[in-house]
């Protein structure tokens, strides 16, 4: 009897020290793993670029620096809607776990075990968020630097600025980055506009970018919107009337826009952005080569940020002079100076 006690009790030792050992190590690992530049500096990436005539009509997209569709949102500029829908559909307890969640865990290696395939991740928000900014192997290393890069981003952001990070950082569809742009390209609208069956149908794109890729078919992607309206009611985020209303309306997506208008302002305005990132790479460049004094530095960029203003504002600002033929133009600062093209 005492030696059945003495090896129950080496083999409970043994079940802690294997459940505890690897929380221990992704706990140490989180206080080690640096925080990626575009967090820590909160930096956005780069955007595109929206040209409209004088009545508000859209000329054309310019991409961002990426060749992707990207808009910029703030989360109170998104409404209510999407984030509700999105929570439900991929992280419904996000508001409560550190950055990793040992429930859904603990739900996936279960169905693991009794289907012998995987039936859902248990990847959080944050997790997802720490995935698009430190792509990593699929290997059980790659995942445990993603788990501790979660907890490090999870202390150092509050819960709102994640979902915004997420919210515009994350893919939409193919070349499509970021909630706000989705919503205008899909359905041609704000994203804080979207009706809750919308919202749920862009919540549901995450999952799979090229799954549920609208323009190959919305059938897919309408199961999948049903899915998360159905977690919404479940979860307490949406009435049984709203998700009714929901279920009952078409997904209709956006017609693609033609051939762009003024064709020639849109090729120019193109080719002056270029010339404007590569400006900025070389003041970048510059500055790290021979670090300028602070006042040199602004006034070069804002010499640089004039030109381009300049030469894509429409219609011009009332401080605007025509340039001229090429020369100097004159900066904040006598002797600082940025070159017209």
């Amino acid at each position: 009897m005492g030696k059945v006690r003495s090896l129950g009790r080496r083999l409970l030792r043994l079940l802690a020290f294997l459940i505890l050992a690897p929380v221990v190590a992704l706990v140490l690992a989180s206080f080690l793993v640096p925080l990626p530049p575009e967090l820590a500096e909160r930096r956005p990436p780069s955007t595109g670029t929206v040209l409209r005539d004088r009545h508000g009509v859209v000329l054309r997209e310019l991409r961002a620096d990426d060749g992707t569709r990207a808009r910029w949102v703030g989360l109170d500029e998104v409404g209510e809607r999407v984030p509700r829908a999105l929570l439900a559909a991929e992280d419904r307890r996000f508001m409560h776990h550190p950055g990793v969640d040992p429930l859904a865990i603990a739900r996936a290696l279960g169905q693991l075990a009794v289907h012998r395939r995987v039936v859902s991740g248990a990847s959080t928000l944050t997790q997802q968020l720490a995935r698009n900014l430190a792509r990593r192997p699929r290997t059980v290393r790659g995942k445990f630097l993603e788990a501790a890069l979660a907890l490090r981003i999870e202390r150092s952001l509050s819960k709102r600025e994640i979902l915004e990070q997420y919210l515009n950082r994350v893919a939409f569809g193919p070349s499509v980055r970021g909630v706000e742009a989705a919503s205008r390209f899909y359905f041609d609208k704000p994203a804080r506009d979207l009706s809750l069956a919308e919202a749920a149908a862009l919540a549901s794109i995450p999952r799979g970018p090229a799954v549920y890729d609208p323009r190959k078919g919305t059938a897919r992607l309408q199961r999948r919107r049903d899915r998360v309206l159905g977690r919404m009611l479940d979860s307490g985020t949406a009435a049984r009337d709203e998700v009714d209303r929901a279920l009952a309306e078409p997904l209709a997506i956006a017609s693609v826009a033609g051939s762009p208008g003024a064709p020639h302002l849109v090729r120019a305005s193109g080719q002056l952005r270029q010339r404007d990132r590569a400006d900025r790479h070389l003041v970048r460049q510059l500055s790290r080569a021979h670090p300028p004094a602070q006042d040199q530095d602004v006034c070069v960029e804002h010499a640089l940020a004039g030109c381009l203003t300049a030469h894509t504002g429409w219609p011009p600002p009332a401080r605007w002079q025509p340039p001229g033929p090429p020369g100097r133009h004159p900066g904040q600062h006598p002797g600082h100076y940025a070159t017209w093209r």
